[in-house]
């Protein structure tokens, strides 16, 4: 079982916050320049006030894999993902801080795992009860 210390030795491995704070940063841009090339209609979330793009940060398997666009053509749905948006104008600090949420959706996904994972060993490894073993001898309960 993957720890958190090894996510986290697995990210900066990787290039940790920098790599992604210019990921994300080139993502920004990548929105301006799409923003100011097409009808400013298609991009803009009723919802919202101004075009992003969605970005997700999947770990699975000791790597970390950035993914951008519409979530609903995802095929893979393995590993621990974290998931934002970027719009126009994003500032290294807005970046930087986008990517820590993006790392502790990861490391929350991990330890919900991990919790379910041994609630579910726990289950497994009970003592059967008086009644179970009373049912399995043909006896009633009563």
């Amino acid at each position: 079982m993957t720890t958190e210390s090894q996510i986290r030795s697995d990210f900066k491995d990787n290039g940790g916050i920098p790599a992604l704070v210019a990921d994300l940063l080139a993502l920004s841009v990548t929105v301006a320049g799409v923003y100011r090339t097409q009808d400013p209609a298609d991009l803009i979330d009723p919802d919202c006030d101004s075009p992003f793009i969605d970005c997700r940060l999947r770990y699975h398997d000791g790597s970390f894999s950035f993914i951008t666009g519409d979530s609903q053509y995802d095929q893979d749905h393995r590993g621990h993902w974290g998931s934002s948006c970027v719009g126009l104008d994003l500032t290294t600090e807005e970046a930087t801080s986008i990517a820590l949420d993006l790392l502790d959706q990861i490391l929350g996904a991990h330890k919900i795992q991990c919790i379910l994972l041994r609630r579910r060993v726990i289950r497994c490894r009970r003592r059967p009860r008086r009644d179970d073993l009373n049912l399995k001898q043909g006896q009633s309960n009563g």
